[in-house]
């Protein structure tokens, strides 16, 4: 059950609290459906992904490690997913300076929301969510 929540909670922009941690696939499309019309822009994406980037930057550097991220989580899942929060943040630190900035969040969100969306319409519905979101590879 772990590695199938996992990828999506960090998928989505690093939600990884509470009730978004014990949620089956797909049940986050309403969340990131800002204004409520059936489908998702790259921009709610974004702004999704700027908002929990705020939240996890606890020190407030303008960058996210593995410790900050590791904070939002439920105690008992963080020696766990130490592991796998390391290798995610790895893959997003395109400059490998060993922190993500908001800049790298964004452009892999970009580059997700892409991927999700299978009829390339510039935005996701929520089967086109439903279908890849469990599939992806972080």
């Amino acid at each position: 059950m772990f590695n199938k929540i996992f990828p999506l909670a960090l998928m989505l922009g690093l939600s990884l609290t509470g009730p978004a941690w014990s949620q089956p696939r797909g049940e986050n499309f309403g969340k990131i459906d800002l204004n409520r019309d059936g489908k998702v822009t790259l921009l709610e994406m974004q702004a999704i992904s700027r908002e929990r980037f705020k939240k996890a930057d606890t020190n407030r550097d303008g960058f996210i490690t593995t410790d900050e991220v590791l904070e939002l989580m439920p105690f008992f899942v963080r020696g766990q997913a130490r592991q796998p929060v390391a290798d995610y943040l790895k893959k997003q630190d395109n400059n490998k300076d060993g922190k993500v900035s908001l800049e790298e969040v964004l452009k892999h969100a970009t580059l997700r929301f892409k991927r999700i969306d299978t009829n390339k319409d510039n935005v996701l519905t929520e089967t086109e969510f439903k279908a890849i979101a469990g599939k992806m590879e972080m």
